[in-house]
């Protein structure tokens, strides 16, 4: 089944924070939430949190540094049909990851069971935006502040190469920004899906 999503904007939040989005009534999209309303709707997400199976399907690494407690761990490369199938209770499902682009990818791919999904849009960075407690048990990188030091140093060797005198070496920043439109208009990130394979990410 598709998840549903309506869409609420404030003029207030016109300039100074991004459009916010609600769905299925739970779904919350800004980095920074001032409208209590919206805060209400994820704690209120939070105080039904046995209603819900959390899957958290951030790479083992950043789930192993934070998460909520009692979410279990599936990373989008891995998640099937089958493999939440086998996972499954009684409960609904909740996707979560740390901003909510890999939760919705996670949608897409279970899109057709016959099962009732949400995503956590914003994800971990909502749920502490709204004051909500984790579990953390160390201090790690996220997979999105990885893709963007990576991004930044390749964009920066190729300029410094190419200042050197280095022929061509302008097509290595060239290529790492037309990846990067790539990934916003399509919403698929190749350097995060190379990086979530790297060995750091793979270790609890």
């Amino acid at each position: 089944m598709g998840v549903t999503t309506t869409t609420v904007t404030e003029d207030y939040l016109s300039d100074k924070y991004p459009m916010v989005e609600i769905e299925q009534n739970i779904m919350i999209n800004a980095s920074y939430i001032p409208n209590e309303a919206l805060v209400n709707q994820i704690k209120n997400l939070k105080e039904n949190q046995a209603a819900y199976q959390i899957i958290d399907v951030r790479t083992e690494f950043e789930f192993g540094g934070e998460r909520i407690a009692g979410s279990i761990n599936l990373p989008l490369d891995q998640l099937t049909r089958e493999t939440i199938q086998s996972l499954r209770d009684d409960k609904k499902l909740l996707l979560l990851c740390q901003s909510g682009a890999r939760s919705k990818k996670a949608a897409e791919k279970l899109e057709g069971l016959n099962e009732e999904i949400t995503c956590l849009d914003g994800g971990l960075n909502n749920w502490k935006a709204a004051g909500l407690d984790l579990l953390v048990v160390k201090k790690v990188m996220s997979l999105e502040r990885q893709v963007r030091i990576c991004a930044g140093a390749l964009i920066l060797s190729g300029i410094i190469l190419m200042k050197l005198g280095f022929n061509g070496a302008e097509y290595l920043s060239a290529f790492v920004g037309a990846g990067l439109i790539f990934a916003g208009l399509t919403d698929t990130c190749g350097m995060g899906i190379l990086l979530s394979k790297m060995p750091w990410n793979k270790s609890s």
